[in-house]
């Protein structure tokens, strides 16, 4: 977290940290503008495809080999930097798979909402359908593995370009490992909390709707500002 608060705010604090110890007072440090007028934000990067048969859900197990930073005027387009350099894609059209169990339900509303004004197609499991439907936002019903059209069928057939798959419990949680799983292997984002899916409809709102560039700025530009 240090060295990524440092590139964020151009401030060495470990330095400025072991200066305190060595009898130096924060005030005679003199920092300044501490707080950026830019957004950071961090991604770690995690190689669940070197593990086949795994689950992308994270657990307290350290998984990540890496990470990845994304820095812009608007948190979006940060956010989406972020993504990019870890390895992720976010989608600017096609369609996308919603299944949102437990207490989180109710919350997929006005994503799914957001997603349909920017021209997804929204397809949902049986019970995010019902959500969907009792909120008068159009979606299709797939099955998750088993019926006719299924998520899984989909996923194999390349015929989605991002799934959220938000739950909540240990039995809905092992319910839907399989696509979660199909979806690593056939290289399809996949989407496991509802902050990060707030994210990522805000950045496709910045970039669809908005149409803000993803440009690349030096770090020296930054501090300078």
């Amino acid at each position: 977290t240090v060295p990524f608060v440092s590139k964020a705010t151009g401030i060495q604090w470990a330095k400025m940290a072991t200066k305190v110890i060595l009898g130096k007072t924060i005030k005679e440090l003199n920092i300044k503008n501490v707080l950026p007028k830019y957004y950071s934000v961090k991604e770690a990067v995690l190689p669940f495809k070197r593990f086949p048969g795994s689950d992308i859900l994270l657990t307290p197990e350290m998984k990540s080999t890496g990470e990845s930073m994304g820095i812009a005027d608007s948190f979006g387009i940060a956010f989406l930097k972020s993504q990019m350099g870890g390895g992720y894609d976010v989608p600017t059209s096609g369609n996308i798979f919603i299944s949102v169990k437990g207490k989180y339900n109710e919350r997929v509303a006005p994503l799914a909402k957001q997603l349909t004004d920017m021209g997804f197609t929204v397809f949902a499991s049986p019970e995010t359908h019902k959500t969907l439907s009792g909120h008068k936002i159009k979606s299709t019903e797939l099955q998750l593995e088993k019926g006719n059209p299924n998520a899984l069928e989909y996923i194999r057939d390349n015929k989605l370009k991002l799934i959220i798959n938000v739950l909540s419990g240990k039995t809905s949680i092992n319910d839907e490992m399989n696509i979660r799983q199909q979806a690593l292997i056939h290289n399809t984002p996949v989407i496991t909390t509802m902050p990060c899916a707030m994210a990522t409809v805000n950045a496709m709102i910045e970039t669809i709707t908005k149409k803000l560039d993803v440009n690349v700025k030096p770090l020296q530009e930054l501090y300078g500002a």
